[in-house]
């Protein structure tokens, strides 16, 4: 591959490339990179800088220490959700690194939108649950509060015939008094 179709290549790219050399200094990076920066950061005034310098977070998390061991090792290494508090906002990213000749190649892409979708996904999702348990409580509910209801009609029902049979007993009361009180024994009630 040419040199120009490689810089045609990190220029098109999307995700930021960056190459380090074995002691982390910055040899090359994209543009994709720079949106990271703030602006009218260019490339010149980022290369030659050691990454402690770019990004002294790296030394504070241990990720320096990881780059080194890839260097050292060549085996790949990858943070899948890195959150920086960036110039831009909360910048959600995922990086994977690797050994290039003696140095150290940096792939970083922003994840910020999947991350964003992904919390707004799972929003939904519960609203969506709050809302059948909802609708499963309010089904549950109905069957016993119709029960409830039916059962006070009764109530009402039987406290109605029960007030008519009161009637019809005191009816039946008097008239036996009566007829007690034409014989010779009235009953004590």
């Amino acid at each position: 591959m040419s040199e120009e179709r490689l810089r045609s290549f990190m220029a098109s790219a999307p995700d930021a490339f960056c190459l380090y050399d074995s002691e982390l200094n910055l040899l090359d990076v994209n543009e994709a990179l720079l949106k990271y920066w703030p602006e009218g950061t260019t490339k010149e005034d980022l290369i030659g800088k050691n990454m402690s310098v770019l990004s002294p977070y790296t030394i504070e998390n241990g990720r320096c220490d990881k780059y080194h061991e890839v260097i050292k090792t060549g085996t790949p290494f990858q943070a899948k959700h890195i959150t920086l508090d960036s110039i831009y906002g909360e910048v959600h990213l995922s990086l994977k690194a690797f050994k290039v000749s003696e140095g150290l190649g940096v792939i970083t892409t922003d994840i910020t939108d999947r991350i964003r979708i992904e919390k707004e996904l799972v929003k939904a999702e519960r609203i969506s649950a709050v809302g059948k348990v909802s609708a499963m409580v309010g089904q549950d509910l109905r069957g016993p509060l119709q029960s409830i209801k039916n059962a006070l009609y009764f109530m009402e029902r039987a406290l109605e015939k029960a007030e008519e049979m009161r009637g019809q007993i005191e009816d039946s009361v008097d008239y036996a008094r009566v007829f007690w009180k034409t014989s010779d024994t009235v009953p004590e009630t």
